[in-house]
């Protein structure tokens, strides 16, 4: 994808990153609220030592919805087992990778420490473009622009306040 219609799908592929951000907090958030979560749902391939637990699976439930709203043909390939989400066909104008939810095995354990969400997209010769850190327990998330791929000012890491608002 080149011009033009680069500069429009990498504007929709910031306000996904954002509100992607903003849910995922919200979401985990709520479930460790209610004590939900901490299920376990199977091993994680290649890693005998780490297992998936339900709420590694919710940012993978928002990603998916958001990449069908903002129409973004993608791969993007999941931390706890490999899963891929595909919007994209064979011919996705975006790669990403996430990692749903980090630190959940003390998630598990009932510890409130260092919960994180990344996600980070690529253009289609692997060039990064952007990637976000939702920092959960303190409702704060990192931005990153790869200077030059996409113009959208976050040229540094940046924090910022969550906003549940996009």
């Amino acid at each position: 994808m080149k011009g033009y219609n680069l500069i429009i799908m990498c504007k929709e592929l910031k306000k996904l990153l954002l509100e992607y951000l903003g849910e995922v907090t919200q979401e985990v958030r709520k479930k460790a609220a209610s004590d939900k979560g901490r299920e376990v749902v199977g091993g994680v391939i290649n890693r005998p030592e780490d297992i998936e637990i339900k709420i590694d699976r919710v940012g993978e439930v928002i990603l998916e919805k958001l990449l069908k709203k903002y129409k973004i043909k993608a791969t993007v390939f999941s931390e706890p087992d490999g899963r891929d989400i595909k919007t994209g066909g064979e011919n996705p104008d975006f790669y990403g990778a996430i990692d749903p939810f980090d630190e959940s095995f003390l998630y598990m354990r009932g510890f409130q420490h260092h919960w994180y969400s990344v996600l980070s997209f690529y253009d289609e010769e692997s060039n990064p473009i952007f990637t976000g850190v939702a920092d959960i327990l303190n409702e704060k998330f990192y931005l990153k622009e790869e200077k030059g791929n996409c113009d959208n000012g976050f040229e540094e890491w940046k924090e910022k306040n969550i906003s549940y608002v996009c």
